[in-house]
């Protein structure tokens, strides 16, 4: 990406890979790294990452997992009062978030056990990296109830090993590059979709909350 921050743009100056930029209190934060190995998914495994504080082009914090740690920091994104810390795998998961305490004060913490979503309306266990079997257990267990779609109108083999082992909800299946998968749930006017990766034992990548029954996914 193309820094706007001064920090950012200091940190591409140094040779370093720009991977994100975001507001923390009154601090410019910078995810950079320095190896990016692309693949034929055209995804790209990310090493090397790193965030930074600044104020301006001055450095306040530098925040990096250590060498013994299996995850890596891939780049932030904006979330509510924090940053959000995305590993640096080609399917990228969120890991953590850096919370700014009293204005001054940095705190480094793991996702929480559930979120919050809808205006507190309903929980969301952290289903980031599990198996959708574990992940959709807990989200049935918070109320949440699956949709099932519609067979798709083309050979969906990816999908269809998925709902023959009991998850009916599995649709939108590709079958290349990162096998990924959709599944989508109700609760009252509310919808969540999950998205997955991986032929076999698919693991959960990503989730979204829809608050308006108007905003459902249309099912094909």
């Amino acid at each position: 990406m193309v820094p706007k921050s001064a920090g950012g743009k200091a940190a591409d100056a140094l040779g370093w890979g720009v991977t994100g930029e975001a507001k923390l209190g009154s601090y410019d934060a910078v995810s950079f790294a320095g190896e990016f190995e692309p693949s034929t998914a055209g995804a790209c495994e990310i090493s090397q990452g790193n965030i930074a504080l600044f104020s301006g082009t001055q450095l306040f914090v530098i925040i990096y997992a250590s060498k013994s740690s299996k995850l890596a920091i891939g780049r932030i994104i904006a979330a509510k009062d924090s940053l959000r810390i995305v590993d640096g795998d080609l399917v990228q998961t969120p890991i953590g978030d850096v919370r700014l305490v009293d204005g001054r004060a940095i705190e480094v913490e793991p996702l929480a056990k559930e979120q919050s979503v809808c205006g507190g309306q309903a929980v969301v266990p952290n289903v980031y990296g599990k198996p959708v079997a574990e992940a959709r257990a807990a989200i049935i267990a918070e109320g949440w109830e699956p949709f099932r779609s519609p067979a798709p109108a083309y050979q969906d083999f990816v999908g269809d090993n998925i709902r023959k082992s009991g998850i009916i909800e599995a649709t939108d299946c590709s079958g290349t590059d990162l096998a990924s998968c959709s599944y989508y749930y109700h609760k009252g006017e509310m919808e969540l979709s999950l998205t997955s990766f991986g032929d076999g034992k698919p693991t959960v990548s990503d989730f979204q909350a829809t608050c308006e029954r108007s905003k459902w996914h249309k099912a094909n």
